[in-house]
């Protein structure tokens, strides 16, 4: 059952990503499944692969709520939550 958001804020979840292409669309769709389809949803990838960058394009091809930062190296988790605010 997904979140009230009656009250006019906006909500944006940030999701770090390392070697996540297995699993990043599942993540991605409970994450809307729980949260409703108006969050923005903030995928932050810090991998030298593209293989979750071409995952989560395909996701967000027409989804004006869903934002990939792609850094191409390993910049950690920490690191990429804070990039992801």
């Amino acid at each position: 059952m997904p979140v009230n958001l009656n009250s006019g804020n906006k909500i944006s979840i940030v999701i770090p990503c390392f070697c996540a292409e297995n699993f990043i669309k599942g993540t991605i769709e409970k994450t809307r499944e729980v949260f409703g389809e108006e969050i923005e949803i903030i995928v932050v990838i810090n991998e030298p692969k593209e293989d979750t960058l071409l995952v989560v394009k395909k996701i967000f091809e027409n989804d004006k709520h869903g934002k990939i930062l792609y850094f191409g190296k390993r910049i950690g988790k920490g690191m990429a939550i804070l990039e992801g605010f």
